[in-house]
């Protein structure tokens, strides 16, 4: 295993730890995640929304749990991972930009997604192929075409 496939799985280990202990917050204790997003009050739809939000970031978890496990075998996985941590910093980056939440609370959120995604890309497997090696032919010379290309086949045949 080479250092580049080292730190990729120390990567998608962090990314499953960091992911499967915010999809349990946004899943099971929406106490701790009000008191996270500035103690707002959660209704019944942000709970709704919350728990597809943890949802997602549970199956992101498998997911760099899998690519843990296979990182070359499992790439696309990776890219899919990349895709969707560009995707939710871009998301924190327009809810951010429309004022509906202090620069303090999306900022952590917005660096782990963004942060993970550039590590994500810098040590994404690439497995080096090599090109088939061509046989070598012998070129056809006047000799060779003098040969016969059966060896007296036609003798042992019954008549």
């Amino acid at each position: 295993m080479d250092s580049s496939s080292r730190s990729l799985r120390f990567v998608l280990l962090a990314i499953t730890v960091a992911n499967t202990a915010l999809a349990s917050i946004f899943l099971f204790q929406p106490d701790v995640l009000s008191r996270l997003y500035e103690g707002a009050l959660i209704d019944n739809m942000h709970a709704y929304l919350g728990t597809g939000y943890g949802a997602l970031l549970f199956v992101l978890a498998i997911g760099a749990l899998l690519a843990f496990a296979h990182p070359i075998k499992y790439s696309g996985i990776v890219l899919l991972i990349i895709v969707a941590q560009f995707i939710l910093f871009t998301g924190d980056v327009v809810h951010l930009a429309r004022s509906r939440m202090s620069v303090m609370t999306l900022v952590p959120e917005m660096l782990y997604f963004l942060i993970t995604a550039i590590l994500l890309i810098r040590y994404y497997p690439t497995e080096v192929k090599e090109k088939p090696k061509k046989e070598k032919v012998d070129p056809i010379t006047p000799e060779k075409l003098e040969e016969p290309l059966l060896d007296d086949a036609s003798e042992k045949l019954p008549s």
